[in-house]
């Protein structure tokens, strides 16, 4: 069995909500998860309803433990130099 395999696509369904705090302001995430891959996203950004609907959108499908949702990130113009940070939060919380 491939490492990836083993260690997230088996995994069970789950949910994952969190907040932090960065310079730009405040970020949510709500995320759905399902044997490693990313089935919903939603990031808010400064408890606002301003939605980052191409980030979350390029974000559904990506397998965790991968590289493809911080690739999506980095590549992302939604949060600029602020992307090593944003992506360093996500990976200490999957």
């Amino acid at each position: 069995m491939q490492k990836w395999e083993w260690n997230f696509g088996k995994t069970p369904k789950f949910h994952l909500t969190a907040m932090r705090h960065f310079k730009f302001g405040r970020l949510a995430v709500e995320m759905k998860v399902n044997k490693g891959r990313i089935e919903n996203c939603c990031f808010l950004l400064d408890g606002t309803t301003e939605k980052l609907f191409e980030l979350q959108s390029s974000i559904i499908g990506s397998r965790l433990g991968r590289g493809d949702m911080k690739q999506q990130i980095s590549e992302s113009q939604e949060f600029g130099s602020n992307s090593v940070d944003i992506v360093q939060w996500l990976d200490s919380l999957l």
